[in-house]
């Protein structure tokens, strides 16, 4: 499958090719085991298929799912976090922190929050309640965060401490301390579904997913429907190099932090479009 035909397929989902260009070798790999199985081999014979028959759409939409990330991805962004985003929410004393990890992928970034609370838990004492939702549309990626293993390369990205403490190390792999896994709520969802029922959250990560592989119409109403889901003062976390039209939701931009939006109200007349 050439660049044009991968093309062909990306327009029938309305999805962004500038997203994929730098992944594109591997979900190209994927599509082609698929037509394969279907006994197709051309770009159009497939979306035809797949038409047709919405089990392999949704097949075909799964595997178009990218699963790039890492542990505390973007080291700023976590230094921002520890150092100025969550003592200032502590310092409102909500009974309870609300977290979404959205479009999780294979739990890195949920995993990184808990074990970032619980060294905030060691530095300024006892904690509230910490309710962190993560979930991803894969459901292969889902059921692979929720084991927690990873390859031993992590210990790269993962201070030696925080490897000995919430990690196991079994048949040359990190394995997540069960305590850990279990403290984090795994679901299966679409982001351009209705979010999740759940009580607002006060941070949602939306990191180099939506934003980077779906077209404009695609995101537009989802990125409203997140929106909603924020408490007022609440944060809204992209990808670094990803940008929202913030002054017209209620949304600004950090200046310390790229990617980090912060609530300033609710908005009852957002338009239905983002420009």
């Amino acid at each position: 499958m050439n660049d044009d035909h991968f093309k062909e397929i990306l327009d029938h989902f309305r999805l962004s090719w500038p997203g994929y260009r730098k992944v594109r070798k591997g979900v190209i790999k994927r599509l082609v085991r698929h037509m394969q199985q279907m006994n197709v081999r051309h770009a159009g014979d497939y979306i035809e298929q797949i038409k047709k028959r919405p089990a392999l759409r949704r097949e075909a939409r799964r595997l178009l799912t990218v699963s790039t990330s890492h542990f505390f991805r973007d080291p700023f962004l976590w230094s921002y976090l520890e150092e100025h985003l969550l003592p200032a929410l502590l310092l409102q004393k909500p009974a309870r922190v609300n977290i979404w990890s959205a479009g999780c992928a294979l739990g890195q970034e949920a995993y990184s929050f808990v074990m970032l609370w619980r060294l905030l838990a060691d530095t300024i004492g006892p904690l509230p309640p910490l309710s962190l939702l993560a979930t991803d549309m894969n459901r292969e990626y889902l059921a692979m965060a929720v084991r927690g293993i990873y390859a031993r390369g992590i210990a790269r990205e993962i201070p030696k401490d925080c490897l000995d403490r919430f990690f196991q190390f079994e048949n040359n792999r990190f394995i997540i301390q069960e305590d850990l896994r279990k403290s984090i709520t795994w679901l299966q969802h679409d982001l351009t579904d209705a979010p999740p029922a759940h009580d607002p959250f006060h941070i949602i990560f939306m990191r180099n997913n939506l934003l980077t592989y779906c077209r404009k119409e695609i995101y537009q109403d989802a990125v409203k429907t997140i929106f909603d889901a924020l408490i007022t003062g609440g944060h809204l976390i992209v990808g670094a190099r990803e940008r929202l039209p913030c002054a017209e939701w209620g949304l600004f931009g950090v200046d310390d932090c790229p990617g980090v939006y912060h609530k300033i109200r609710v908005c009852h007349s957002c338009p239905s479009n983002i420009s």
